[in-house]
């Protein structure tokens, strides 16, 4: 039974010659600056919402960032972030950034958030793995044509699931309501509710919470979508998608 992660199914939709190079070929590109600032906020605020849950209130400012350096380490040698784009072993392209300041500037919207949101949400799982099977609806359809969607969850209150995004720009509610994270993991928790909360770098560094609602028939709609792209991918067809920013020189 094939696994499949919402990375790729993203990656599948962007341009299915780019997930042939990375999950066939295993053609990753270096990771970059911004996305060791990324991991190590994550985890940073992963352990802040960890330290609630025992003892009912946010990490210290000295203690979150203790957390966030400890991260941004092992984020630069590989060993914490989405392992599908920053694996062990591999050089961070910091693509003329000042490492430093990237530090910085990560830390300083990780305790903006630490701040203002982790004291008013009462987690019950933080950063878990999560595994569902997607069957094909219709009697003729078997058990062989059936997927694993897996996904890690970043923050889940029981009844919506909250995904942390570090951007430099907002996120527009269309935006929210077309990303396919949000089918993923809404199927994967079975809750409707789904809450990006985009942190906005920047010297106006801001979060902005953006909500989307998934019925039941938009993730019927999404489980299809996915099952016909597992359909195309076992073909062994991966057609070239040259329109966009993938296709450019530099990626």
């Amino acid at each position: 039974m094939r696994t499949i992660s919402n990375s790729q199914i993203q990656t599948f939709m962007t341009c299915p010659r780019r997930w042939e190079f990375r999950y066939i070929k295993g053609l990753i590109l270096p990771p970059k600056g911004v996305m060791v600032q990324g991991s190590a906020y994550h985890g940073a605020i992963k352990e802040s919402f960890e330290y609630k849950m025992a003892n009912s209130k946010p990490l210290s400012d000295d203690d979150l960032y203790g957390a966030f350096d400890t991260y941004w380490n092992k984020s630069v040698t590989g060993a914490y972030g989405d392992k599908e784009e920053m694996p062990a072993g591999e050089s961070v392209d910091w693509e003329g950034e000042n490492p430093s300041q990237l530090k910085d500037e990560g830390f300083k919207v990780a305790k903006l958030y630490n701040k203002t949101y982790v004291p008013a949400i009462t987690p019950v799982e933080v950063e878990k793995e999560a595994s569902k099977v997607i069957k094909p609806s219709g009697t003729m359809n078997h058990e062989a044509n059936a997927v694993v969607l897996h996904g890690f969850i970043d923050c889940f209150t029981g009844d919506k699931v909250i995904d942390h995004k570090l951007k430099s720009r907002a996120m527009s509610e269309n935006d929210a309501k077309q990303n396919s994270q949000a089918y993923a993991y809404c199927f994967l928790k079975d809750v409707p509710k789904f809450e990006f909360h985009v942190c906005i770098k920047g010297e106006r560094a801001r979060i902005t919470p953006v909500g989307v609602i998934k019925t039941e028939a938009d993730i019927n709609w999404w489980l299809d979508s996915v099952l016909q792209i597992c359909r195309q991918i076992e073909t062994g067809i991966c057609p070239p998608n040259y329109v966009g920013w993938h296709c450019s020189e530099k990626f």
